[in-house]
């Protein structure tokens, strides 16, 4: 039931509640209770209602609003629970007097699904009820009275084997040489031995003890392989854990060990533990933020790109608290502004780009800008543009696409700052020669607001002025990745994508790509680098049909198509060439997305990696088995040289003119002449 959750890079569904969940999935949900109560479920789980609009079973809501409702007699005790529930198979009851109304799970459903604004439900808000309790786990406690302690009851043992997010806090010079080098064992501590880390990032906060200024919180993954349970005080295994063969000592929060209460592992092999963010840091902290540049984002995307962007717009699993930058604090002179975010369950708001903004709400936006602009924006706030084209102000977005364009002239030195932005009272500004345009802020708006696609913006983005730059606070600094070259570079491996048929996914992985016999670019296999466009494919298909394979693609010896008629456009590969592109945003009236696309002529310069999209959570298990039985299999029968498969016998063979050891199999050599002439053969 929790394959998915085991998965090392497994995030919560971030799914809104006008969303209809997808059978099988696991999403985040909230329940609303008592204290007693609260602290009855985290001790023995859940226990299904009598009976209730849908019959028995549990009632819990995506939305956290209709949670926050109950207990309806007892406002005072309100407790949330955040939860994680696998729906399994959903019925969606939109109406009074359904047939299935309360008979649904004697037709196989594990959950009914009440949608927002269908007039079952007063208040309007979501609703689901989930017939076995065994498919809710309670993951924390987000809203409870200050004086009880819930939240140290929910951290659960780690489980034998599994990997976890975890936190570690250090000094800039300790984590400079913990990215670079990996960890080392500490000679001693509480635990003995070993590395020490902790599910809490409050616990990791605290370290280095006597240079908080200096404090930098890595973001890690443990595999915790075989763990123990350390307790209380003079435990007979407290330091000796290992020599029984155990992996990692544990000790639970609230158990006396550590003064502050806070949970704490100690790590014996350092190999179990890989650094994956840097959460807290000084800052303008530049190797650091290198690191955080360098990062590997592509794993992330498609079926969770809400939470899963490298610059995530809404709320993580984990909330870890932004960065804390010199000069931000003092400029904010009206606490009443930031008083939504002070409160202790303050989540960042999800907003698309499309939904107007509420009026005294804060938000996530982005400003795109240089390394130097960003070191005094950080230092010394935001100041005003003298004009633009929405008058005076600081401009942003809650679109990072549109943060990441700037500056125009000067790409390589792009640095987009995220933000908390209260927006105070908002104006939208839809049309050029808007009466307010330029004197919205006259009218004693805080905030003017562009939506995307309304013809404001050439790029069709969305956009916002600010005119007090108080109201805006830089919570972190994302120096993009770099970003792949627009035209592919000839004889190099890229990352790209290819969407098919779940039908046939398991043949492609078992047997390769069979090139199509006819397209756009004639025969071929068709792929992209824009993973967007792999979606969009097969065409007609439900996405509950659909796998996107992700690809390593050699591209080989490279053809631009950029128009219709183009005279190699079907014919590429006879005049030598292995890939045909075709750009984004070209002047080919076929594409209508606008997006890149690319046409392998031989399916072996690709290979399988991984799965980035199937929502069956059994297939793609199977699917991602397979591609690392394929790896495994062909591991070690590639020439060294040529890099081709070894179908049959590469003998090595030595150029006659630079000496260099060959492969016949080779596209092309490159060598020095004796002359001193660049030549190749």
């Amino acid at each position: 039931m929790w394959a998915e959750e085991d998965s090392p890079c497994y995030i919560e569904a971030c799914l809104k509640s006008y969303e209809e969940p997808i059978n099988g999935k696991i999403y985040a949900m909230y329940h609303g209770t008592t204290v007693n109560a609260a602290k009855s479920i985290i001790k023995n789980g859940f226990s299904q209602s009598n009976d209730g609009m849908l019959g028995r079973g549990v009632y819990v809501s995506r939305d956290k609003e209709k949670a926050k409702r109950y207990p309806l007699d007892k406002p005072h005790e309100s407790v949330v629970l955040k939860l994680r529930v696998n729906v399994g198979k959903v019925k969606k009851i939109d109406r009074q007097r359904h047939p299935l109304q309360k008979t649904w799970h004697d037709q196989g459903y594990d959950t009914a699904w009440v949608p927002p604004g269908c007039g079952m439900v007063p208040s309007g808000l979501e609703e689901d009820c989930v017939w076995d309790p065994r498919r809710i786990k309670v993951v924390d406690v987000i809203i409870a009275p200050e004086a009880e302690n819930l939240i140290a009851i929910v951290p659960e043992q780690p489980t034998d084997g599994k990997i976890y997010i975890m936190f570690h806090g250090t000094t800039v010079n300790a984590a400079i040489s913990i990215i670079e080098n990996g960890f080392s064992q500490s000679n001693d501590g509480m635990l003995g031995r070993g590395v020490y880390v902790s599910r809490d990032i409050e616990k990791a906060k605290r370290y280095p003890l006597d240079k908080p200024h200096e404090s930098v919180v890595l973001k890690l993954r443990v595999n915790v392989g075989k763990v123990k349970k350390i307790d209380r005080q003079r435990h007979p295994l407290q330091k000796t854990w290992h020599d029984q063969g155990y992996d990692t000592a544990w000790v639970p929060p609230g158990c006396g060990m550590v003064p502050s209460g806070l949970e704490e592992d100690c790590v014996w092999d350092p190999r179990r533990i890989k650094v994956v963010d840097v959460v807290i840091a000084p800052a303008l902290c530049l190797p650091l933020l290198k690191f955080k540049a360098t990062k590997d984002w592509t794993y992330l995307r498609p079926d969770e790109t809400c939470v899963l962007q490298p610059y995530p717009l809404c709320a993580t699993l984990i909330i870890v608290p932004s960065l804390r930058f010199k000069g931000t604090s003092s400029r904010t002179s009206n606490q009443t502004m930031w008083a939504e975010e002070n409160s202790p369950y303050f989540i960042e708001a999800c907003l698309e780009s499309y939904e107007q903004p509420t009026d005294g709400k804060i938000y996530i936006m982005f400003h795109g800008t240089t390394a130097a602009a960003a070191a005094s924006i950080v230092q010394n706030g935001f100041t005003q543009s003298n004009d633009g084209m929405l008058g005076r102000g600081v401009y942003v977005s809650r679109d990072i696409e549109k943060a990441k364009r700037y500056p125009l002239n000067n790409s390589h030195d792009n640095v987009v700052l995220k933000l908390r932005v209260n927006v105070g009272r908002v104006k939208k500004i839809d049309r050029q020669g808007h009466p307010l345009q330029k004197t919205w802020h006259d009218h004693r708006y805080d905030t003017a607001w562009v939506p995307p696609g309304c013809g404001m913006v050439s790029s069709g983005l969305e956009e916002d002025c600010v005119w007090d730059p108080n109201r805006i606070k830089v919570v972190d600094i994302i120096i993009p990745p770099k970003i792949q070259p627009q035209e592919p570079t000839r004889g190099r491996t890229y990352t790209m994508y290819h969407g098919t048929h779940l039908k046939v996914a398991k043949a492609i992985v078992r047997s390769g790509f069979n090139p199509s016999n006819d397209g756009l670019l004639g025969k071929g296999v068709y792929v992209s680098r824009n993973i967007d466009k792999a979606k969009c494919y097969p065409q007609n298909a439900n996405d509950s049909d659909k796998v996107i394979f992700k690809l390593r693609v050699r591209v080989g010896k490279v053809k631009k198509i950029d128009c219709d008629n183009h005279p190699l456009q079907k014919t590429w590969s006879q005049h030598g060439y292995n890939t045909a592109w075709v750009p984004p945003h070209s002047n080919i009236t076929a594409i209508k997305t606008g997006r890149e696309e690319d046409c392998v002529w031989d399916p072996k310069r690709i290979t399988i990696v991984d799965v980035g999209f199937c929502q069956d959570p059994n297939m793609k298990k199977e699917l991602r088995r397979m591609i690392r039985r394929q790896r495994d299999s062909h591991s070690g029968k590639s020439c060294k040289i040529c890099k081709k498969d070894m179908k049959a016998t590469h003998p090595k063979l030595e150029c006659w003119e630079c000496k260099k050891l060959i492969c016949p199999y080779l596209d092309k050599h490159r060598c020095r002449r004796q002359d001193g002439h660049n030549g190749h053969h």
